[in-house]
Order: structure tokens, then C-alpha cells, then sequence
């Protein structure tokens, strides 16, 4: 991290990254600085340091944005006196300055103090064009006067209040499993979504990506598509026919969601174990003729005329008088 010297009226201020610490709004921190009495050069040290070569140590309170501690910075090489700018304002009565090896007079603290106010108008750590004395946390370039207030728990436009006119919400829901698919039993209410959450809430077990609204459903005993059924659709069906060869016996056997059919064919009925001959000529449903016969066969039956009369059994004509 580098260093920064300004030139005020004569004396260069070194300003080192070691020596600032940012706080969080409305917080004071103070300040450590070692004034080196021949040349006027201010080092900003950390609070336990101790100056060196006789030079005097000063302190100072600021009411600031906090940012997280700067890295040791390096000092650098002394630089060359400029030339000597106009006359500076004279700066508000400092405090009562700490006596060191030599000390210094309230007087000079006071524009010392005076000085390092004016820098902190200048300095813009995070380069979002408002600079420390305004900007309520230096270190976030979206932090700042006029910055649009998001619901994030942040003053993010440096108004002192947060989340202010930030009214609208929504309602997220934990998705444990990563499936899209939310649990409606653990939910987050706000303005931003959280990570692992999602909009959706029709998820019946939020363990389980395979199970979601829309998933398959297959013969496992859960409910796989969130629809409140369980193994529906015949998914647990088994094909009794290729399982039972021969379980219709004579008829042919039809699977089906629910178990399996057994279809007989013309002339047959089903017994509850397999298919059995119409005796259609007891049955009375025989059609043949009323001069006809009716002798029953193995799916089916024949019709023979009486004696007397001619025809196909099914129609029976007597036959003419000699």
C-alpha cells in the first residue's frame, strides 16, 4: 500500500495506510500522529507506537465510517520540499496538545488538527467521488451521499437511517435439495433473496431432488410428484401373463394396470380358472331351427333337420308329399 504526502503551508504530511482506521457511522476513532519538530513532517503510527528522534506525539478523536485494518503500509522515500503555497486559513482553536520530548502549543495543534480536517475532505479511499469527511463507509464505492437505498441493512445513502422507503418484500422458501423447488414449511420474508432460497413452495420433501412436483413417479412407496398419491398410474404393475405363461389356460391373457384379463374366445366362458365350453344348445341359445336338432361341440354347436324335412339345420323345410 503507498503513501501520500500533501503540502500545506510549508509542511509536509506524510499520510501512511498504517495509521488510519475507519469506523463504522456515528462511531469515534482516534488518531496517532508523530510530529517531527525540525521539519514540521507528520507520520501517522499505531496507537501503541512510540515517536522517535524526540518527536512529539499527537492524538485526535474523528467521527467516521469504520472499514476493516489497512495492511502495514511501506514508508517511502522522504520527498522534496515544494515551494512554499499562500497562506492558509487560520484553522479553529485546537485541543490541548499532549507534551512530549519538546511539545508543541495548543496553537500549533489547533492548525495541525485544522489541516489534517481539510485532508479527510480530500481523501476518497474507495474512488466513488465522495470523500472521507462525507462518505459514511470510504472502503464501498456504493456506499454514499445519494446512493440508491436497497433492504440490506445498510445505511447505503448515508442518511443515518436504514433501509428507509425500502417497502417492497417477498416471501422466499428453503430449497435444501437444489431442485427449484422450495419447502412451504421454512420460508424468509425481505427484498432480497437469500442464498439456498427460492420463490417457489410446492416441494414435498426438500431432502430429496428426485421428488418435486412434475418428477416421475415410480413403485417406491413415495409420492414422487408431490400430487398426493402414492404410486399411481399402475407404476407398481406386474405383467402377470409373461410372469404365468398358461395362467388363462384355453383363453389369452391381457395385462392390465390393475392386475391382468383373461379373454376367452367365441364359444367359451371364463370359470374363474380358465376357459370353458358354451353348451349352447342348453343354454337355449342355439338358433337352430324348430325342426332341427341341436347337438353342441367345442366352442360352438350344429344344427341337423328332423326326419321329414330338408335344410341347413338352421332353416327346416318338410319335405313334398309323393
Amino acid at each position: 500500500m503507498k503513501s501520500k504526502f500533501f503540502w500545506f503551508g510549508g509542511i509536509i504530511v506524510l499520510l501512511m495506510a498504517v495509521g488510519v482506521t475507519i469506523a463504522l457511522a456515528e462511531d469515534t476513532v482516534t488518531y496517532y500522529a508523530c510530529v517531527n519538530n525540525a521539519s514540521g513532517t507528520i507520520f501517522m503510527v499505531e496507537e501503541n507506537e512510540t515517536c522517535k528522534n524526540n518527536d512529539t506525539l499527537i492524538t485526535w478523536n474523528h467521527r467516521g465510517p469504520k472499514g476493516d485494518q489497512g495492511d502495514l503500509g511501506i514508508q517511502g522515500p522522504q520527498g522534496d520540499i515544494g515551494p512554499a503555497g499562500p497562506q492558509g486559513e487560520q484553522g479553529p482553536q485546537g485541543i490541548q496538545g499532549i507534551k512530549g520530548d519538546s511539545g508543541i502549543s495548543s496553537e500549533e495543534l489547533g492548525i495541525i488538527l485544522s489541516r489534517i480536517e481539510y485532508l479527510e475532505s480530500y481523501i476518497d479511499f474507495d474512488g466513488d467521488g465522495y470523500p472521507l469527511s462525507v462518505d459514511c463507509d470510504d472502503t464501498n464505492p456504493s456506499i454514499h451521499p445519494g446512493a440508491n437505498e436497497v433492504c440490506d441493512g445498510i445505511d447505503n445513502d448515508c442518511d443515518g437511517e436504514i433501509d428507509e422507503g425500502t417497502t417492497t418484500t417477498q416471501t422466499w422458501y428453503r430449497d435444501a435439495d437444489r431442485d427449484g423447488y422450495g419447502d412451504p414449511s421454512m420460508s424468509f420474508t425481505g427484498d432480497i433473496q437469500p442464498q439456498g432460497f427460492v420463490e417457489d413452495a410446492t416441494d414435498c420433501d426438500d431432502n430429496d431432488p428426485s421428488i418435486h412436483p412434475g418428477a416421475e413417479e415410480i413403485c417406491d412407496g413415495y409420492d414422487n410428484n408431490c400430487n398426493g398419491q402414492i404410486d399411481e398410474g399402475g407404476v407398481c404393475d406386474v405383467d402377470e401373463c409373461a410372469l404365468y405363461p398358461g395362467i388363462c389356460g384355453e383363453g389369452t391373457c391381457e395385462d392390465t394396470p390393475a392386475g391382468y384379463y383373461c379373454a376367452c374366445d367365441a364359444g367359451y366362458t371364463w370359470n374363474d380358472i380358465t376357459c370353458i365350453d358354451i353348451n349352447e344348445c342348453l343354454a337355449g341359445i342355439a338358433e337352430c331351427d324348430v325342426n332341427a336338432t341341436c347337438t353342441n361341440t367345442l366352442g360352438s354347436y350344429t344344427c341337423t333337420c328332423l326326419p321329414g324335412y330338408y335344410g341347413d339345420g338352421f332353416t327346416c323345410l318338410s319335405n313334398p308329399s309323393p
